[in-house]
């Protein structure tokens, strides 16, 4: 044996066993691992595996520091453009930075709706026509095939974006009410098999926004009887079954005028106006009350937790208490506490804001096969 090479420390990143590579990698953050991921085939193994991409989004969407989560936030000036700002820094600091990212699609768009997110995918929709699944902290990007079906002029369409944990399946929903023949067509697409099928008509009842909140398993959207109706129900869609059901809002909601659904710490959550207000002007100037199911399905553990200026969506909850809301304009932290309120900025944006949307950073990818996406890469 060569003595020289005696007691020389092991070299490489192959030398570690999987087990500890696997334990090592879990602690680092999804864009860390984008970039080490072709150190090695044996680190790409690893990162790219179904297991540990499970494993590590799971540490970090439990996180209630919020170490991993982001903000993903559209403004204008003069086009529409997105910018990205830490979670973490907003609860915590005065003032956020944020950086700018670019669009899925291969042109910047006229117009952009976020439709949700979800295990780090974000389902977007770019120009009214064109659905994308999106993963900021990745850069992948898959635009959908056709749905066969996209509406017109006379047409209003919904969406909703979920995930089908027990087939391990990311769904898009598509719903399209013709205003002439008044029914509601609906159209699933499958992440897995890249393909859409039409479902059951949703139930007769007129959504109220284009986009559904997902909780539970299911899609959920907020509806009324008819356009000028103030009898607000939410409609669900099981993602597993296809079936549509409805979820019992408090009482309270009765005469509700603006009904805006969102997820609060992983429950549903309803925002609630009145039809009470004299006109839509002196609507903005009201408080919300902002009420969360505790208990999914059970409609005796919905709480209000808070009354707030019309703030459109609550973001997160933080360990502190404090609930992170956007507006069409600004951020906003209301403590549960002392029920006070207070506004982190962004640095350096002289844009108008538009809304922001919420997301875990993760390695979650928009392609069924991950491994052909290594192959095409190569």
């Amino acid at each position: 044996m060569d003595g020289g090479q005696r007691g020389r420390p092991p070299t490489g990143p192959s030398l570690l066993p999987d087990e500890l590579l696997c334990e090592i990698f879990t602690r680092l953050s999804a864009k860390t691992l984008s970039k080490i991921r072709c150190v090695s085939k044996s680190w790409l193994s690893i990162i790219s595996s179904q297991e540990f991409v499970k494993s590590h989004f799971k540490k970090w969407d439990n996180d209630d520091e919020f170490t991993h989560h982001s903000i993903i936030a559209k403004y204008i000036n003069p086009h529409l453009h997105v910018k990205q700002c830490s979670v973490y820094s907003l609860l915590r600091n005065p003032a956020t930075p944020a950086a700018r990212i670019d669009y899925p699609g291969e042109n910047p768009p006229h117009s952009t709706s976020v439709v949700g997110s979800c295990n780090g995918l974000i389902c977007i929709l770019l120009d009214e026509q064109d659905l994308y699944l999106w993963n900021p902290c990745t850069r992948q990007s898959r635009k959908l095939s056709d749905p066969g079906f996209t509406g017109n002029s006379r047409s209003f369409n919904f969406y909703g974006f979920g995930y089908n944990e027990p087939n391990n399946d990311y769904n898009v929903v598509l719903g399209s009410i013709s205003s002439v023949e008044r029914k509601i067509e609906v159209v699933i697409y499958s992440l897995k098999t890249d393909s859409w099928r039409m479902i059951d008509n949703f139930p007769t009842c007129l959504p109220w926004l284009e986009t559904g909140a997902f909780v539970s398993g299911k899609l959920h959207w907020a509806v009324s009887s008819c356009v000028c109706d103030c009898d607000a129900r939410v409609v669900s869609l099981d993602l597993v079954r296809l079936e549509y059901g409805e979820v019992q809002l408090p009482g309270c909601v009765e005469d509700a005028s603006v009904l805006t659904l969102g997820v609060l710490g992983k429950c549903l959550c309803v925002s609630i106006l009145y039809c009470d207000q004299p006109n839509v002007y002196s609507i903005w100037k009201k408080n919300v009350g902002l009420w969360v199911m505790m208990e999914y399905g059970v409609v005796e553990s919905w709480i209000k937790v808070a009354s707030v200026r019309p703030y459109h969506a609550p973001l997160c909850i933080s360990a502190k208490g404090e609930i992170l809301l956007t507006s069409s304009s600004d951020f906003g932290l209301y403590n549960l506490g002392d029920e006070s309120m207070r506004y982190p900025r962004i640095e350096d944006v002289d844009d108008v804001y538009l809304e922001g949307h919420i997301y875990v950073e993760s390695l979650v990818s928009p392609f069924a096969d991950e491994e052909r996406v290594h192959d095409k890469q190569r």
